[in-house]
């Protein structure tokens, strides 16, 4: 899944963050909201091919600037 996120058009960076809720959630980063709206496509048919049996919420998206300090 990650090659196909970092291959893909305006991708800048993708991360996995687990909570204290002990749920997990993938972070994909991309350049603008057409690019981000592929990648969710791209996320949605590989859960659907490669984890079918596994229990998903759907994907979303924040649409606001954000700022990333390592």
């Amino acid at each position: 899944m990650y090659t196909a996120l970092k291959n893909a058009k305006g991708f800048i960076r993708y991360c996995w963050v687990d909570t204290a809720e002990r749920e997990s959630n993938p972070v994909n980063v991309f350049s603008d909201k057409n690019e981000t709206s592929q990648s969710t496509q791209l996320a949605t048919d590989f859960v659907k091919t490669s984890m079918a049996g596994m229990n998903f919420q759907k994907p979303g998206m924040i649409e606001e600037p954000i700022h990333v300090h390592d």
